[in-house]
C-alpha cells in the first residue's frame, strides 16, 4: 500500500522531548487525501499521547469493522460509485476498551470515521496494532452475493416471490421471501484490500481468528438461517450494515449506468416497500438494494442519479405517463414474414434498389421493403445463379431440361436477348498425337463485369471469362478451392474482386489472379451471394431470407421480419439524437394481447448501427437473473409495445 505509505509520510514524525509529554512537527498535508483532509483536527504541530507503558497484554477484540475510502477518509458507509473509480476496503478491529486498531505500521491511513465519528492516529483514538508484543492478526475477507432463486420454490414458480404466484390470488402480497445468501473467500487478505472493479452490487465481510475467538465484521454466514446468514444481519433481506459497495458500469447513457450498478441483485416478483410509504426503504432502491422487478430496476437508478423524492411505480402507469412521455403514439410488434411461400430462392442480385431472386421456374423481384414487385415466370426453367450488370441486364444461369447448363441474357423486362453455352478447349494425348475438342461447361455461379461486358463463371475450382459471344477470354485457378474450403456454387464480382461462398459458413475473397486476399466468417450458411456498395446481398437459410450485412459481417437487416404497428401497417422505429426517433436510455414498455402492459425495459444499444429497431437490437431489464441484457427478438417477440422517453422536465437524467 506504497500509495499510503507515502501520504503518510507527510506526517513524519520527529519526536522530541517537551515537558511531560512527546511534540510531533510535520508539513500540512494535502486537503482531501486518504492520509488527512480540510477537516482535520490535526494542526501542523501536535501532541501525541504520552507513551510511558506499551501494553503487553493482548486487546481482548470484540468487534470487526469494515470502513472504505480511495483519496479521503475511509468511512463504515457502504458507496455507490463511478466505474473508474478506485476503492480500498480496510478492516478495523475494535477491543473492549473501546480502542479502534488499523495495520501495524504507518502504511495505512491515519484517520477514519466510524458513525460519524472521527478517529485519529494522532489523538490516539486509532492505534497500530502491536504484532511484535501480540502476534499478528490473520484478516479473512469474504464476497457476499445473493443466490439468484430459491433453493427450495414454494410453488412452481422457481423465482423469489413476495406474492401469490397461483390460484385467485394471484398477483396479491403474501409476505417477503426469504432471499438466499452465499460467500466466497477473497485471494486478498490483511488489513486492506482493493477489489475487483466489478460493475454491480457486491457485499463485503472481513473476518479474523485471535486467540482461539473468530471476529467478524456484519454479515457471518449462519448454514442453519434459511437466507444463511447470522439472524442479526438479515431483514426482508440482507441489512444495510453489511458493507456494500455498488459499481457503476461506463455505459455512454447515465441512467444505464445506474441500472448496471444494480447487476448481481436478484430478480423478486412483487418487490414492495419494507417500511410503507418509504421510497429508501424499498427493496429495490440503491440504499440497500436486496431485489428488483422490471419498472423499480429504472426508479431505483433515477433515484440514485438525484430524484430523491421518485415514488416506485409500475410498468403499466409507467406506459400511462407517469414520470414518462412517448416518443411514438403508435403501438408496435413484430411480424415474422415468409416471402418465399415453400419456394426455394437460390441465386440473388441486387439492382437499382431492388432485390432479384431466381429459382425454379421463376425469377422474384422485391423491393426494399421486401414487398413483393413481381415475378418472372418461367415453369420450364431451373435457374441456378443470377447476375446484373449496371446497365440492366440480366444474366442467369439456367439448368435445361437435358441437364445442360446455358447463360441467358435478358433485359429488365424479361425478354431473352441472347442465349449462350460456354465452352472450353480439351487436349487429349493418345499415341502421341495430340487431339482437341470442344467441351460444353457447367457453370455453378455467375458474376458480371460492370459494363456487362465479361461473364465471370464458377466451375469446380476455376473461374472462367468469357465475352458475350461465348469466347474464352482467360481461365483462373482460385487457391485452396476444393482444397480445402469446398464452394457451395454461387459467385459474385464487385471491383476487380471475386466473392466465392463455401461451407463452413465463409466467403472467400479472391483477386483476379486467384489469389485469397481476405475472407468473412458468416453465423449461419449462405447459398445465394451479391455484393454491392459496401454490402453483402444474401440467401440465408433456416429459414430462408433475404439478408443485408456489411462488409465487415455485421447485420444491417434481412425479411425474417418486419416491425408493424397496432393496424397491421408496415413500420418503422428510427434510432437517433431527435426528439420523435429512439434514443439509448429510452424505455420499451410491453404486454400480451388481451392484456395490460406488464414489462418495462431499457433500450441497451442499436447493435448493427442501422439507426432503426430490429430484432437484434439490445435491451436491458430486469429478469429472472438479475440485471439482463438480451435481444429484442427474444424480449418481445410477438408482445406489443410502446416507446416511452424519460420526462426530463420532471426528472433529473442528463
Amino acid at each position: 500500500m506504497d500509495k499510503f505509505k507515502a501520504t503518510f509520510l507527510v506526517f513524519s514524525l520527529v519526536i522530541i522531548h517537551a515537558g511531560g509529554g512527546l511534540c510531533a512537527s510535520r508539513p500540512s498535508v494535502h486537503e482531501n487525501t486518504i492520509a488527512g483532509s480540510a477537516d482535520s483536527p490535526l494542526p501542523y504541530s501536535v501532541e501525541l499521547p504520552e507513551k510511558s507503558l506499551l501494553q503487553k497484554e493482548p486487546p481482548s477484540l470484540d468487534k470487526l469493522i469494515i470502513v472504505s475510502g480511495a483519496d479521503n477518509i475511509p468511512d463504515d458507509k457502504s458507496k455507490l460509485i463511478s466505474y473508474d473509480e478506485n476503492i480500498y476496503l480496510f478492516a478495523v478491529v475494535k477491543d473492549t476498551r473501546g480502542n479502534h486498531y488499523l495495520g501495524y505500521d504507518h502504511s495505512l491511513p491515519p484517520m477514519l470515521k466510524i458513525g460519524n465519528k472521527k478517529y485519529t492516529i494522532t489523538n490516539g483514538s486509532l492505534k497500530r496494532w502491536k504484532k511484535e508484543l501480540w502476534g499478528p492478526l490473520e484478516i479473512n475477507w469474504y464476497r457476499i452475493m445473493p443466490i439468484m432463486k430459491p433453493s427450495y420454490p414454494e410453488s412452481d414458480y422457481e423465482w423469489y416471490s413476495n406474492v401469490f404466484t397461483e390460484g385467485p390470488d394471484e398477483g396479491k402480497f403474501q409476505a417477503f421471501g426469504v432471499i438466499e445468501y452465499k460467500q466466497e473467500p477473497l485471494g486478498q487478505k490483511g488489513w486492506m484490500i482493493n477489489p475487483k472493479k466489478d460493475v454491480g452490487t457486491v457485499r463485503f465481510r472481513a473476518e479474523v481468528n485471535y486467540q482461539g475467538r473468530i471476529i467478524s465484521s456484519p454479515g457471518q454466514e449462519d448454514p442453519s438461517q434459511p437466507f444463511h446468514l447470522a439472524a442479526n444481519d438479515y431483514d426482508k433481506g440482507i441489512k444495510p450494515t453489511v458493507h456494500r459497495i455498488s459499481r457503476l458500469s461506463n455505459h455512454e447513457n447515465k441512467l444505464i449506468r445506474y441500472v448496471e450498478a444494480l447487476r448481481g441483485v436478484p430478480w423478486s416478483w412483487g418487490t414492495a416497500y419494507k417500511i410503507a410509504g418509504k421510497p429508501d426503504q424499498h427493496q429495490a432502491d440503491l440504499t440497500n438494494p436486496i431485489s428488483i422487478e422490471c419498472s423499480d430496476l429504472i426508479i431505483s437508478a433515477l433515484r440514485a442519479m438525484g430524484n430523491k423524492n421518485l415514488v416506485y411505480t409500475s410498468a403499466l402507469e409507467l406506459a400511462r405517463g407517469v414520470y414518462t412521455k412517448p416518443i411514438d403514439e403508435r403501438t408496435f410488434r413484430l411480424a415474422t414474414l415468409d416471402i418465399f411461400e415453400d419456394w426455394v430462392p437460390k441465386g440473388i442480385s441486387f439492382h437499382n434498389g431492388f432485390y432479384y431472386l431466381c429459382g425454379k421456374g421463376k425469377i422474384k423481384i422485391f423491393d426494399l421493403d421486401f414487398t413483393i414487385e413481381r415475378d418472372i415466370e418461367s415453369p420450364s426453367a431451373n435457374y441456378l445463379d443470377i447476375a446484373i450488370s449496371k446497365n440492366g441486364k440480366i444474366f442467369i444461369i439456367n439448368e435445361t431440361k437435358n441437364l445442360e447448363r446455358e447463360i441467358e441474357i435478358l433485359n429488365l423486362e424479361a425478354k431473352v436477348e441472347k442465349i449462350i453455352r460456354p465452352k472450353v478447349e480439351r487436349t487429349l494425348t493418345l499415341d502421341g498425337q495430340i487431339y482437341t475438342t470442344q467441351e460444353e461447361l457447367r457453370p455453378q455461379g455467375i458474376g458480371v463485369d460492370d459494363e456487362g461486358s465479361s461473364i465471370y463463371l464458377l466451375t469446380s475450382d476455376s473461374l472462367h471469362i468469357f465475352d458475350l459471344d461465348g469466347n474464352l477470354q482467360k481461365k483462373i485457378r482460385l487457391e485452396k478451392l476444393y482444397d480445402p474450403f469446398v464452394p457451395v456454387g454461387f459467385l459474385s464480382v464487385e471491383e476487380n474482386l471475386v466473392y466465392v461462398p463455401v461451407y463452413e459458413k465463409e466467403v472467400l475473397i479472391y483477386n483476379l489472379s486467384g489469389k485469397i486476399v481476405n475472407s468473412m466468417t458468416l453465423p449461419d450458411a449462405v447459398f445465394g451471394l451479391d455484393v454491392d456498395q459496401n454490402r453483402y446481398y444474401l440467401v440465408a437459410t433456416s429459414p430462408f431470407r433475404i439478408e443485408i450485412r456489411r462488409l465487415d459481417g455485421t447485420f444491417v437487416r434481412d425479411s425474417e421480419e418486419k416491425l408493424i404497428d397496432q393496424d397491421g401497417e408496415d413500420a418503422v422505429v428510427r434510432i437517433g439524437s431527435s426528439e420523435d426517433s429512439l434514443q439509448v436510455g429510452d424505455l420499451i414498455l410491453s404486454g400480451e394481447e388481451g392484456e395490460g402492459v406488464s414489462h418495462a425495459l431499457v433500450f441497451y444499444e442499436d447493435t448493427n448501427s442501422n439507426q432503426f429497431l430490429d430484432r437484434f437490437d439490445e435491451l436491458i431489464y430486469a429478469g429472472h437473473e438479475g440485471v439482463m441484457i438480451s435481444t429484442v427478438e427474444e424480449k418481445l417477440g410477438s408482445r406489443y409495445f410502446m416507446l416511452k422517453r424519460i420526462d426530463r422536465s420532471v426528472l433529473k437524467i442528463d
